[in-house]
């Protein structure tokens, strides 16, 4: 494992934001910034795909395989971070592993997995072609790939120094179509859709990642419905999205 990414995203990266470009506004990698967002892809991945076991790559400190675990889910994280691997609650740190995703082979047996989720984790490698292999080897055939990455130009891309690899769908798409995956359009990333955006309303108390996010917070009932409705619509699924999310299935079953 090269010692510069373990450098790179330690201490500082996730406490202090010294990769970010707007270092002054981060409020820090912490269990109350992200667990609402975590919680609702935990709730949504069981309601839309009913997994027994999920891999979260590029797991950071686990809070995704913590709370899929509350939800009855055996869940596992890998990432390169020992920093943000030590910081994982307790309960789950035998569930996660160090490894260098872009060299490392999973410590996995073939088709073990349902869903696999890579939240926020492309757009910060330098290759992806072994990344790809060993999921196509460790999900198993007709099991689904969930990622997430900014869009390009998007303030989300522009905001960390990390981010090398940013690209539009039309890209993951076709590179994932290389390794066997195809993307999922049909009534399931529907049902995706429609349930995130349900557990999504549900949060009342999500902390906003954007001004005008802080702002319809403060305006009342109707700025708390248009916040909770039509906010993570815009920033997930619209034209002006910046965060765009991926559905992909494994369709080669691994030899």
């Amino acid at each position: 494992m090269e010692q510069d990414k373990r450098e790179t995203f330690g201490e500082g990266y996730f406490e202090k934001g010294l990769m970010r470009t707007d270092k002054e506004a981060y409020r820090g990698y912490t269990w109350g910034q992200t667990s609402p967002y975590f919680g609702i892809m935990a709730r949504t991945l069981r309601s839309v795909f009913h997994p027994h076991k999920v891999l979260d790559i590029g797991c950071a400190k686990g809070y995704l395989v913590f709370l899929l675990q509350g939800l009855g889910i055996d869940a596992y994280g890998v990432d390169v971070s020992e920093y943000a691997l030590s910081c994982a609650p307790p309960l789950i740190k035998e569930k996660l592993q160090l490894l260098d995703i872009e060299q490392e082979a999973f410590p996995f047996s073939p088709a073990q997995f349902e869903v696999a989720t890579i939240l926020e984790i492309v757009e910060h490698l330098n290759t992806f072609d072994h990344l790809l292999e060993e999921l196509r080897r460790v999900v198993r055939q007709g099991g689904y790939v969930l990622v997430t990455s900014p869009v390009p130009q998007s303030k989300a891309a522009r905001g960390d120094r990390t981010h090398i690899n940013v690209h539009p769908q039309a890209f993951w798409s076709t590179l994932f179509k290389r390794h066997g995956f195809s993307c999922v359009q049909d009534t399931l990333w529907k049902n995706f859709k429609r349930q995130f955006l349900c557990e999504f309303a549900k949060v009342a108390d999500y902390p906003p990642a954007t001004k005008a996010g802080e702002i319809l917070l403060r305006s009342g009932p109707l700025g708390r419905m248009l916040r909770n409705h039509l906010f993570p619509y815009v920033s997930y699924f619209s034209l002006w999205r910046e965060t765009q999310i991926m559905l992909f299935c494994n369709n080669a079953q691994y030899k």
